[in-house]
């Protein structure tokens, strides 16, 4: 079985497939570039995780996870508008699935940052919306969250 870490990415990419804005356009894949037919679309990334022992022995170990929803889109003039409204997609989508079937206790919007890539052939607008999420395993099964 797959590492907690993958099945909450596929869980949020499974809460976020089918949004009115980014349909079908939701990856899992760090390292993708997207096209402009895969526009807008949501690209979903782990990146730190904070670990801490609960108990006296460290058999249970609280996790708070790092999730990255980052939304993209063709820059033009209604770029801020069209990344706001994937943000108020997004956020009720999570906020409605907080514990992701039972994978995590609680989903956390922390920060949420938009900004303009202008370093590929098209110019596209950027939101990075960064999740917290707190979830439990025990030492040593990092595959089944309890």
């Amino acid at each position: 079985m797959a590492h907690v870490r993958k099945q909450i990415r596929d869980a949020f990419a499974a809460v976020l497939t089918g949004l009115s804005i980014t349909q079908s356009r939701v990856f899992t894949n760090r390292t993708m570039v997207m096209q402009s037919s895969e526009l807008p679309g949501l690209l979903i990334t782990t990146n730190s995780e904070q670990d801490k022992a609960q108990d006296i022995h460290g058999l249970i170990l609280e996790r708070l996870l790092t999730v990255n929803v980052i939304a993209k889109c063709l820059a033009s003039s209604h770029c801020d508008d069209l990344l706001d409204g994937i943000a108020a997609e997004v956020e009720v989508a999570i906020q409605a699935n907080q514990t992701l079937g039972g994978l995590c206790k609680n989903i956390q919007l922390l920060a949420l940052d938009i900004s303009i890539d202008e370093n590929q052939e098209q110019i596209i607008g950027e939101l990075v919306m960064q999740f917290q999420v707190l979830y439990y395993t025990q030492s040593g099964v990092p595959d089944i969250s309890i």
